[in-house]
């Protein structure tokens, strides 16, 4: 996982990351880079939909002062199967 940065989202699903240096000039940073939702609180009431092992493509939303905000759009959850 060198090449991996990880974040933690607030309550509502947003999150902030550093790139490491060597990413800041990548050229198509769109396609070197991907969104994974690695885990999720014990006591949710969500799982994954698709799996821990999906990746969501990010896309550049705004680039202002310097900073380059991107977005993967929505990361769909669902509830746990209950009886």
């Amino acid at each position: 996982m060198a090449n991996s940065v990880f974040g933690i989202t607030d309550e509502n699903g947003n999150f902030t990351i550093e790139l490491p240096s060597w990413l800041h000039a990548t050229p198509n940073l769109e396609k070197a880079c991907a969104v994974k939702v690695i885990q999720l609180p014990l006591d949710s009431v969500c799982r994954l939909r698709h799996g821990p092992s999906s990746s969501h493509g990010i896309h550049l939303s705004s680039s202002e002062d310097g900073f380059r905000t991107y977005t993967t759009g929505w990361i769909q959850l669902q509830q746990h199967d209950t009886k």
